[in-house]
């Protein structure tokens, strides 16, 4: 029996913001290191997987400014 997994699928993780800031990290050196082979543009899954590295480094990104954000105004509240 085979289990395939789709674009629609879901997964729920918790991190602390270091580890995403961890991972953010390993994303952009993966991206710049595979940046120095030749790309072979015909590769669709190849190219599908870089496009999915690129959303992911996104989401990630978009959590850290958005932790961020969030502390500045908890630091304004009173306590």
């Amino acid at each position: 029996m085979k289990t395939y997994a789709t674009k629609e699928m879901v997964h729920e993780i918790e991190m602390t913001e270091p580890q995403v800031a961890m991972l953010v990290t390993l994303l952009k050196d993966d991206i710049e290191a595979s940046s120095w082979n030749e790309c072979d543009y015909s590769d669709t899954d190849h190219m599908g997987y870089l496009k999915d590295r690129a959303d992911v480094l996104q989401m990630l990104k978009g959590l850290l400014a958005n932790s961020a954000e969030v502390f500045q105004m908890l630091k304004g509240l009173p306590q």
